[in-house]
């Protein structure tokens, strides 16, 4: 694995884990949601980045929204 934050052994290893499984999360998340944020008529690349970065605070609201003038 590449050492990203120049810590010491066994330090560096943990924090490359949490940031990996971080990432990982994301990408399972954005997959979860994908369909329904592509109805948003933003770009693919914008609502990946924005998933990646910001999580369920970019896609909550957006999801809410999307219920609530469903019904």
């Amino acid at each position: 694995m590449v050492q990203i934050t120049g810590l010491k052994p066994p330090l560096d290893f943990i924090v490359n884990l949490a940031v990996t499984i971080i990432i990982l999360a994301h990408l399972v998340e954005y997959l979860m949601v994908r369909t329904r944020l592509a109805k948003t008529g933003r770009s693919k690349i914008y609502n990946f980045l924005a998933v990646l970065f910001l999580g369920m605070a970019y896609w909550k609201p957006i999801l809410s929204e999307q219920e609530s003038k469903q019904n």
